[in-house]
Formats: C-alpha cells, sequence, structure tokens
C-alpha cells in the first residue's frame, strides 16, 4: 500500500463526450457527473497548459462514454499535439470514415479498442440493453474495420478486453489472436465490479496460456499496474492489474478506504466541463467536495 501526491501524475483524462453507443455492464462510465461536449479553443489550452505548469500534466488522454461521438475529437487531438501533448483516446471503435481519417492525420500518439469479443452473440450478452444480433455483427466489423485502417495509417492501436470471470478466457484468446495477427498491443482488463472473480480469471489465464512474465510497469502516482506475458506461439499480452495506490490527500478520510471496499484506488485525474464550469474528479465512486474540486479549486490545493 502506497500513497501519492497528484503532482507525481503525469497525465489527466479528459471526458470529451457524455453519450454513447454501447452500453456494457462492467462499464463504470468514468465517472456519473453531467459532462459538457467539449471543442479545442484558447480556454481549454489555457487550462491544459495550467497543468502541465501547476501539475506537470504532460499526457491527455481523450475518454467519455464514447468520445468519437463528439465530432471536434480530431481538432482536439490536433491541437494537443501542436501544444506538445501526448494525446491519446479510448473508443469503442464506432466511428465512419471522417472521424478516422482525421484521425489517422491528427498526430495522434495512441488509440485504444475497446473490443471485448468476435462474436455477435457474445456481444449482445454484454450490452446491458437489448440489442439484435445484425447489430452486434456490424458494431464488430465497423471496429475491426477501423483497427486495420489507422494501423495501416501508422498509428499505434491497442485493443482493451475486460476479463470478468474464467468463463470469458475462451472470448479473451479469441480476440487475442485477432490482434497479434493485425499487429495490435493486447491488453486484458480487470472488472472493477467484479473484481475477485476477475482477479481468479486472469490468474487462470495465465496459468493456461502464459510462459513468462516479461516485464511489469507500474504508472507513476497512479493503481494502474501492467505486466507482459510471453504466451508461446501467439504473442506478448499486457495485462492491467489496479494495485493498492491511494491519494495521500483524499483516500485516508475514505470510508471505501478503511472498509477496504475501494474498486481502483487512485487511478488518475480526470477533468470534465459539466455546464460552464470545468471540474476536476480525484474518484469515480466517492464523490465529495474533496474528491470534485472545480479547476480552481483543484490548482488552489495542489500546485507544485
Amino acid at each position: 500500500m502506497e500513497f501519492w501526491d497528484v503532482n507525481s501524475v503525469g497525465s489527466v483524462r479528459l471526458k470529451v463526450f457524455e453519450p454513447c453507443s454501447w452500453s456494457c455492464e462492467f462499464c463504470h462510465n468514468e465517472w456519473d457527473l453531467v459532462a459538457s461536449p467539449i471543442f479545442w479553443d484558447e480556454e481549454l489550452q489555457g487550462n491544459l497548459e495550467e497543468l502541465r505548469k501547476n501539475c506537470g500534466i504532460e499526457e491527455v488522454h481523450l475518454t467519455g462514454w464514447e468520445p468519437t461521438l463528439n465530432p471536434q475529437t480530431p481538432q482536439i487531438i490536433s491541437g494537443l499535439k501542436a501544444s506538445w501533448f501526448v494525446a491519446k483516446i479510448t473508443t469503442n471503435g464506432q466511428f465512419w470514415t471522417k472521424i478516422r481519417e482525421d484521425m489517422a492525420v491528427s498526430g495522434i500518439d495512441a488509440v485504444n479498442f475497446s473490443l471485448h469479443t468476435l462474436a455477435p452473440e457474445e456481444l449482445m450478452n454484454i450490452m446491458s440493453r437489448k440489442v439484435s444480433k445484425v447489430w452486434a455483427q456490424e458494431q464488430i466489423d465497423r471496429s475491426q474495420e477501423n483497427i486495420r485502417f489507422l494501423i495501416d495509417a501508422g498509428v499505434k492501436v491497442r485493443i482493451n478486453s475486460v476479463l470478468s470471470e474464467e468463463a470469458d478466457i475462451e472470448r479473451i484468446m479469441h480476440v487475442f489472436r485477432f490482434a497479434v495477427e493485425s499487429w495490435a498491443e493486447m491488453r486484458v482488463l480487470d472488472n472493477l465490479n467484479e473484481k475477485e472473480a476477475s482477479a481468479n480469471g486472469i490468474q487462470r489465464l495465465i496459468e493456461l496460456y502464459s510462459w513468462e512474465l516479461l516485464s511489469i510497469k507500474r504508472e507513476p502516482g497512479t493503481s494502474s499496474s501492467r505486466g507482459t506475458y510471453l504466451f508461446p506461439g501467439i504473442g506478448k499480452m499486457i495485462i492491467k492489474k489496479i494495485e493498492k495506490m491511494f491519494l495521500d490527500s483524499v483516500c485516508q478520510s475514505c470510508p471505501h478506504f478503511n472498509k477496504d471496499s475501494c474498486k481502483e484506488g487512485f487511478y488518475n485525474i480526470r477533468m470534465q466541463k459539466q455546464w460552464s464550469e470545468w471540474v476536476v474528479i480525484l474518484c469515480i465512486q466517492n464523490k465529495n467536495e474533496e474528491t470534485v474540486l472545480s479547476l480552481k479549486d483543484f490548482l488552489g490545493k495542489y500546485r507544485k
């Protein structure tokens, strides 16, 4: 167990759009606050420059429920790169030709695709709302097409799949083989809502298929930990886990910390525009005046 300060964290997760075309049952929605769609302008650029100057932020990870539904997302990426930020995005891959073409030339450093299955029946089961098999197949086909397009354009692509229990292993391996064939990086994530079953399933996956742990990388100042494993005859897989790492100024007084019911520790700084105000969120599980702050109050409290 370790405690950190936000000045140890080099990135911010920026929510650029609220809705999503999917309804994954394990989604934690980043944080449950109403977010206004954003675009690249002097205000956003100035806010990020303040975060860089006062908190050492050098990387901006675009997120939301589905960030590519914001038609301004490629322009945001281009603005970030022109301002010398590392720019990354996590998407469900359901964007159309114009967005992917703009993204390919935006200078983005990495695109993370949430691709949990290649079987339409399985995708139907993952959705919390009722969807058709035709819909599910269209989603899978579009994700694969966009993955291949961006890889061919020279963009770094990662595929994220959530493993919730041991029964998911075959589904994960199917996606893994597609990732290797496509020259994409494969990353398996645990399910924050089913942590014990997910951890057991991941351990079983390693026991069944992995030959060697190649490296472990921990993201400084956050609970994110990534182990790279060699799967003989297939390739390398990254398994992402949540470690017991907490924010010194917030977590020790949290009831989830005292009850050991915290889901993700201190994962990262999150920022969004809520109506006309820029807001920083430090926790997705316990929202209070210490974890949800205006950007001005955040900078006043956490300046270097």
